[in-house]
């Protein structure tokens, strides 16, 4: 589908079911989660499967690199529920042989009400070394990258709890599948290897979704109800890479809707501390009159 610069696309309509949501968690490897017994999506899921539908409708080239990722939970999305999406294209920005090129999208419910809005930005190109170089550490070498300290270890009461995975290209299938999302970067090694990744990289938004699986894991239902997202993807996770996520509670403030918890967020690679996300994220959760920090 051809989009303009500057106009609305309709990206289609999306139920979400039971099935959809396990095939997700089971496809992220995230089994724990409390979204089956709640009946809602998690945050994170819905963005991907967004992703994916401006993947397959923009016609946006093979290899494209998702180079930041922006989303914001306005309430839960439920099972059973269809949720329509539009898709606003910014005008492509042409800097140092590649293209970028920025996606707005709100997701919204049959009354009209939103559900999700986010952001996705996205990198094309053909030249392997500007690309490395505007998605900072695109390339494999074993450099000591080392994201700053969150705080997942210790007695901090701050730090939030980590999520780990180990990508398999199996995981790899199964996460195309669910989300929509074929990027022959993900699933054609003769492809891949002609890349500047030469090689088979994991999809962000699904590393991505360690992320999301620590922030639930800390606030819960509350999460689900309110989460926001604003992360750059900064390298890549190839197949057979352990990968652990890092947060820690920078702030909390109260206002008229509530308290909001901001935390600092990130991931990382065990094998060489390489940093491939970093951002911010935040949670509004019921709490005590008052109280700041």
């Amino acid at each position: 589908m051809a989009a303009t610069p500057g106009t609305a696309t309709d990206l289609g309509s999306w139920t979400i079911s039971r099935h959809w949501v396990r095939s997700y968690l089971d496809a992220v490897g995230n089994p724990g989660s409390v979204c089956l017994e709640l009946g809602l999506a998690p945050p994170v899921a819905l963005s991907a499967w967004t992703l994916g539908s401006m993947l397959n409708s923009l016609s946006l080239p093979a290899g494209t690199i998702h180079s930041r990722q922006e989303l914001q939970t306005h309430r839960p999305a439920r099972f059973g529920e269809t949720l329509r999406v539009a898709a606003h294209m910014g005008k492509p920005v042409q800097r140092a042989g590649l293209t970028m090129l920025a996606v707005a999208y709100t997701l919204e419910a049959g009354d009209g009400a939103a559900v999700q809005s986010g952001r996705s930005t996205v990198l094309t190109g053909t030249d392997s070394d500007t690309t490395s170089q505007a998605h900072d550490a695109t390339d494999r070498p074993e450099r000591n990258r080392r994201t700053p300290d969150n705080g997942n270890g210790g007695d901090d009461p701050d730090s939030l709890p980590a999520a780990t995975m180990t990508i398999t290209q199996p995981q790899l299938n199964a996460y195309s599948e669910v989300s929509g999302d074929s990027n022959p970067l993900h699933l054609d090694a003769e492809f891949a290897s002609t890349t500047q990744f030469q090689g088979i990289i994991a999809h962000g938004m699904l590393t991505l979704a360690a992320i999301g699986e620590m922030m639930e894991a800390r606030f819960g239902r509350a999460w689900l109800e309110s989460g926001s997202l604003n992360v750059r993807f900064k390298g890549a996770a190839y197949v057979g890479d352990s990968l652990e996520s890092l947060g820690r509670i920078t702030r909390e403030s109260e206002d008229n809707d509530g308290r909001l918890v901001s935390c600092a967020v990130g991931m990382r690679a065990c094998h060489s501390d390489q940093e491939l996300i970093t951002g911010t994220a935040s949670v509004r959760q019921a709490g005590e009159p008052g109280k700041t920090r």
